[in-house]
Parts: C-alpha cells; structure tokens; sequence
C-alpha cells in the first residue's frame, strides 16, 4: 500500500496530476487510523467526477448548490427540477437504494399525472393513470357497489334480475328502464383516521341483451352523514356523461367521472344512489347494471 501524503499544484500541469493506472480499490480512512476522512475541494470549485467531460457527477462547494448527503447541509439539485436516475436509454440496472427514510415537501396538491408520486398535507398520493389514490393508512377505500346489496324505494326502482341463460356465467344484474328514471341506494362508512381524497371516483359496469346503437348515462349522487349530522338530507349530482353501447350486445360497457362530493371525511357513514339518466341516453332497452365501483382515496 502507497500513502500519498499530497500531490503539488502545479498550474503548468494541464493532464491528470494523478493517475492511479492499474486495477485497485482506494480507500479513504483505512484502518487502524479510523479518522475521520473526506474528499474536499477549494470553496467556490466545482468539481466533477465521472468517467467522461460529457456526463460527470457535478459537485459545488459554494455552500449552496450541491448535494445533501448523510445530514450534510445544502439543498438538492436546486437548479434543475428533475433528477434522472436511469431512463429507458440508460445502464441497466437502474435502482435507487435508500438507507433510511424519504422526506417528501409539501405539494399541496394530489398527483396529477400516471406514476407520479405526491404528498399534499397528510395526504400521500399516487396517480395510476386515472387518478389519484391515497397511501395513507387504511387508503385505497373503495365501495363495490353489487345488484345484490341494493336498496331499494318504493316506486320507480330497476329490476334485479337473475341472468341464468348464459352458458358459462349466471349473475345478477339491475335492469335499468328506458324512459322512466328509476334509482337505487347504496350505504357505506369511512373509517375513523383516513384521509378522503378531494377528488372520489365512479366507475359503472353494464351491458346491453340486444341492443348495439344509443346511449348510456348515470348520475350519481353521494353524501357523508357524520355524528350529529341530519340522515335524510340532499347530496351532490354527478353526470356520467353518455357513452355510447358497444356494437356487439351482451359485451361489457365501462363508464367513469370524477365525483363532486362536499363533505367527505373519516368516520362518516355514506351514501350512494346510482339513476339511469333517461334524459341524456337514448339506448331503446332496458341497461342492465353489473356492478359499480366508488373510489374515495
């Protein structure tokens, strides 16, 4: 082992003023000296280490620009606002190894776009390329809403109708009439501690027995009753726009909005009733409801 204890500066040195040649390991700090070590440049230097001009690591040591590592004071790429670690063009594999824990800033808002990542508040956010869904404890709520669990008023309610003419599924389904508004309820709780996100989602299942032209519409109204708030009061409307039937009957037909519901928080009772919108579809049978699927976080 060779000891360097200093290299001269000297200016009229314009190539490598230290080259280790051969295939080795340098280590800094080696035992049984145990003190502390580090690599320093001069204040206001910046240095690169890489293994090309073109795509080096850049240092600063101005005290301000450079990288916050084990503690170390300075702020985290403070220029550029993306920090590229691997893409599709790049090494493989591309990995990033945290020791400890990720500090997220509050964003103050919910992710807005397809894999990205977001805290706002208390609220930690993934978006999956529909929406943003929670991560919080106990996130990703969802109300399955089936034929089966409906309620029902006592007039202008759709039917539920057992589906035993299929060859490889019997299921249950609620047929929806063509020119008379019919609904039907569905009930629900948010447990004590999880955050609702401000933007729920529906996403409403059907299929047509016959029919290959017009349209489908739902509006969906939904509310949260917590302790003390009065059980039988309004909710907000929302449209599922009108989407038109596919062109082979019997094949399954998806529909989702985003839901505009004022209110919602942890330790509420909910409530949920699914209208064919008559008014804004025009598809001249009966829709037969499969199934629908609430999406609060």
């Amino acid at each position: 082992m060779i000891d360097v204890i200093g290299v001269p500066n000297n200016s009229a040195v314009t190539a490598a003023a230290f080259v280790i040649s051969t295939a080795g390991v340098v280590t800094v700090g080696q035992s049984p000296l145990n003190v502390p070590t580090r690599i320093q440049w001069a204040s206001g230097v910046t240095a690169q280490i890489g293994t090309q001009s073109t795509q080096p690591l850049i240092l600063r040591t101005d005290g301000t620009d450079r990288w916050a590592i084990h503690g170390q004071s300075g702020t985290l790429v403070p220029v550029a606002s993306t920090l590229d670690i691997g893409t599709s063009a790049g090494p493989n594999p591309r990995y990033l190894f945290i020791g400890d824990e990720i500090v997220l800033s509050d964003a103050g808002a919910n992710a807005t776009a397809g894999g990205r990542l977001r805290r706002s508040g208390a609220n930690l956010t993934w978006h999956d390329g529909t929406a943003a869904v929670s991560l919080n404890t106990g996130g990703g709520l969802r109300f399955v809403l089936r034929p089966e669990s409906a309620t029902f008023p006592t007039s202008n309610f759709p039917q539920l109708t057992k589906n035993s003419s299929g060859v490889n599924w019997i299921d249950y389904t609620l047929d929806y009439d063509t020119t008379t508004e019919e609904s039907a309820y569905w009930y629900g709780a948010i447990p004590t501690g999880l955050v609702v996100s401000t933007t729920p989602f529906v996403e409403v299942y059907s299929r047509q027995p016959t029919a290959i032209t017009g349209t489908v519409a739902w509006n969906v109204v939904m509310a949260g009753r917590g302790s003390g708030i009065l059980w039988d009061s309004g909710g907000v409307t929302n449209l599922v726009s009108a989407v038109t039937v596919q062109g082979t009957a019997g094949q399954l037909l998806r529909q989702g909005a985003a839901l505009s519901s004022t209110g919602l928080a942890a330790a509420q009772a909910v409530q949920i009733r699914i209208s064919r919108d008559v008014a804004a579809d025009n598809v001249a049978e009966d829709v037969k409801f499969i199934e629908a699927v609430v999406r609060l976080v």
